[in-house]
């Protein structure tokens, strides 16, 4: 039976949109309205590129969107009203689906480009212009399905585009599921040319997710010799992008004397690592290490005059990290907990909004800092040995400690007003007063890598007056770095019995980090994730990198470090909420509580809609 051809914008999706619409059988009965197929509906070449576009642009909503807040071992965070975000217990089969049809989306449009770039009256200027576009949507295919067959095991595979509408899907096992993913990504890499637009999937990039998804299925069959060939693939990754090592870029020039918004644009105090998450650093020709950026516009122009097409990236101020709670909305109403009025002149913007970047411009945080392990555990001296690191570096890699901005604060003076070190008006962690609601969540860390940590790069006036939302901050963001590939050439080399490489290989993060090196002894897994969480902090995927290991290494994670404060039925303050790290508990009131899972759920829905194969789709155990 053939559906209708939905115009190349909202193409459809073989297991989102075409079951969710068989709610209406009677859509099912044959009644075109239009003349459009997918047999005639391309043309030209550019259009079959138009179809990956849309795959791209499903991606970048992916990476800091429905994941907000999974960079952290919390995977969640806590919020001043009640509300919380991604928690484990709390996981339900709408999460699970948003995440499960965008995955599908990326899969369909793949399929599509694939199906359209055979077509007879398609043609190209020759032939390695095809096979590259070919390469490309099967390397974002093969992603797709890594990511799937991490979160949700064996899924069901779909290689090529189809009109058919079905109700008969069959999981594949977890471990078809990861074979199929190689396949598309090894095709990419041998495919791919050697430069790529950035912005676009590389053939590192197809390396390093290959080395991911061996890692995987050796986990899976338990098969020594798939981590063999991991770190072989992870090495690949390795000689096409190498490790930045020096400074480079915008703010890495001592002669650059003049400044930015009144910022220096020479930051001193800079690292090779703060260089390469600075405002279009991560695209800049110079940077090796950018296996796969993700754009975004360079300048509210820009992103104007692509229709919004190229938009601005998803740094939220609101989302994963806020910086500084201890302000006051500056309008026509006041936001509890803090009355109507005004910041200190030295953060207020044009329109009385907050000028520094990270701080929440309308008074009240929506969502809580990361974990107390993300911000402070993991780089103490039982997770890092000898004790901090460059990128733990304070106001430059993160920062802990602010001027206090609230007049009422009895902290508060006019003398603190700096953007820089650390005085006796500047308060931080250590100064929270737990058993004061009014005065506990006003601090909170933040990372450069999200948000200029001195403010340097970020327009106020420009966002604001384009009434764009000043959270949103035009910067590009990595889908992959080196860093992650020497990682995985770490856990490669650990699972396959030989320590010393796997502390070599994460040694060369931990020297340009100017972190003391681990020895063979150190190396364990539990190691490897907390470095993990110390050099990709808010990049990687850390539900892909948690739910791929054994359930026994992750669980043990989030019941170490998974904190939750407030109670997410209460829709007013909770004054009496314990603060962590005093409240690390798995689930909210309930001590002791076990996650009975090992996967994430099949999306209610389409197990219920598989009516032609019931057994096809079973729910993951722990869900039923």
């Amino acid at each position: 039976m053939k559906k209708i051809f939905f115009y190349l914008a909202t193409a459809s999706i073989v297991l989102g949109s075409a079951l969710s619409c068989q709610s209406d059988k009677e859509f099912l009965k044959e009644s075109p309205k239009s003349n459009f197929s997918i047999d005639n509906a391309y043309q030209n070449s550019a259009q079959v590129v138009s179809t990956m576009v849309s795959a791209y642009a499903v991606i970048k909503t992916l990476n800091f969107g429905t994941f907000s807040g999974q960079g952290t071992d919390e995977l969640g965070e806590f919020s001043a009203f009640g509300g919380r975000y991604n928690t484990v217990y709390n996981w339900n089969t709408n999460q699970g689906k948003s995440n499960w049809d965008n995955y599908y989306k990326i899969i369909a449009y793949s399929n599509q480009a694939l199906y359209a770039s055979e077509l007879p009256q398609i043609t190209w200027a020759n032939p390695a212009e095809k096979n590259a576009i070919q390469a490309e949507a099967r390397a974002l295919r093969g992603y797709a399905y890594l990511r799937l067959a991490e979160y949700f095991g064996g899924v069901p595979i779909q290689e090529e585009y189809s009109e058919e509408l079905r109700f008969d899907y069959q999981r594949s096992t977890r471990a078809e599921a990861y074979e199929f993913a190689i396949k598309d990504l090894e095709y990419a890499y041998a495919n791919l040319p050697e430069k790529q637009n950035v912005g676009r999937v590389t053939r590192g990039a197809a390396a390093l997710m290959a080395s991911e998804a061996y890692l995987g299925l050796g986990v899976d069959q338990n098969n020594t010799g798939h981590y063999t060939t991991a770190a072989t693939w992870a090495q690949r990754c390795i000689d096409l992008h190498p490790l930045m090592t020096k400074r480079f870029g915008m703010r890495a020039d001592p002669s650059d004397k003049s400044v930015y918004l009144g910022v220096p644009n020479y930051n001193a105090e800079g690292t090779v690592y703060s260089d390469l998450f600075y405002k279009q650093n991560p695209r800049n020709p110079a940077n090796t290490e950018g296996v796969w950026v993700m754009l975004g516009a360079a300048s509210y122009a820009e992103y104007s005059a692509n229709s919004s097409a190229l938009s601005v990236s998803n740094f939220s101020i609101q989302a994963p990290s806020p910086a500084l709670r201890d302000c006051k909305l500056k309008s026509s109403a006041g936001i509890a907990p803090w009355p109507e009025g005004g910041a200190s002149a030295f953060y207020q913007g044009p329109n009385g909004n907050c000028a520094v970047p990270a701080i929440a411009c309308n008074g009240v945080p929506i969502q809580g800092t990361p974990s107390w392990f993300a911000a402070v555990q993991v780089f103490d001296e039982q997770h890092n040995k000898g004790d901090w690191d460059d990128r733990d570096k304070e106001g430059v890699a993160i920062r802990r400690y602010y001027p206090v901005t609230n007049p009422e604060h009895p902290d508060y003076s006019t003398a603190g007003e700096t953007y820089y070190g650390t005085n006796e008006y500047m308060k931080g962690w250590e100064d929270i007063d737990k058993s004061n609601f009014t005065t506990a969540m006003e601090y909170n860390a933040i990372w450069d890598k999200r948000i200029p940590v001195d403010a340097w790069g970020y327009d106020e006036n420009l966002y604001y007056s384009a009434s764009v939302w000043g959270s949103n901050l035009f910067r590009d963001y990595y889908m992959f770095r080196t860093a992650e590939a020497y990682l995985l050439l770490s856990e490669a080399k650990l699972r396959s019995g030989d320590k010393a490489a796997a502390a070599e290989a994460i040694n060369v993060l931990r020297k340009r980090a100017n972190a003391e090196p681990f020895t063979a002894e150190d190396i364990t897994l539990q190691t490897i994730l907390d470095e993990r969480c110390r050099e990709l902090m808010f990049e990687e995927d850390r539900w892909a990198s948690f739910l791929r290991q054994e359930p026994a290494i992750w669980k043990d994670r989030i019941y170490s470090y998974g904190v939750w404060t407030y109670d997410a039925t209460l829709s007013t303050l909770n004054k009496n909420a314990v603060l962590y790290p005093d409240s690390m508990l798995f689930e909210y009131g309930n001590p002791g509580t076990t996650i009975k899972w090992d996967l994430w759920p099949i999306p209610k829905d389409y197990v219920d809609l598989n009516t032609d194969n019931p057994e096809g789709m079973k729910q993951n155990p722990g869900w039923e």
